[in-house]
């Protein structure tokens, strides 16, 4: 269960939380759309936590100049970048090839920093995904204003 939820940006007492708050809702009678607004609002916070994580990863690596070549060895490898479903697949990978197959600059706290870069960079897709879906949900169906 904490594998699932980490690939969703979320820790068990994240879950926890969110499944009584929807049981408290029910108990209270409110709207199964003020929860989804909640939940919206949640999302949209771990989103931005995750921006945020992901661009601090990026930096010392970028800084001591070894991001390029890491990016193209996990593609190399076959990291799927659309949505990063395999990032511990790739991980496995890149921890048994790295020493073999990149330059001397690249130090064992490179490469625990761009695996846990990946990490957080699959966690914020897939928030991206449900933010998409929740926006086109709540998005007017009419296309009545579009050009307008």
């Amino acid at each position: 269960m904490r594998a699932r939820l980490a690939a969703q940006g979320k820790s068990i007492s994240e879950e926890v939380n969110a499944l009584l708050k929807r049981r408290m809702a029910e108990l209270e009678g409110v709207t199964p759309s003020a929860q989804s607004n909640e939940d919206y609002e949640a999302l949209k916070s771990q989103h931005l936590k995750l921006v945020e994580e992901v661009k601090r990863l990026t930096k010392p690596l970028e800084k001591d100049g070894v991001y390029e070549s890491l990016m193209r060895f996990a593609h190399a490898l076959g990291l799927d970048l659309t949505d990063l479903h395999n990032v511990e697949e790739i991980a496995t990978k890149i921890l048994k090839n790295w020493k073999s197959q990149l330059d001397q600059n690249v130090q064992p706290s490179h490469i625990h920093l761009f695996i846990t870069l990946l990490e957080k960079g699959k966690q914020k897709k897939a928030i991206e995904c449900k933010l998409t879906e929740m926006r086109l949900k709540a998005a007017p169906t009419s296309t009545e204003n579009a050009y307008h």
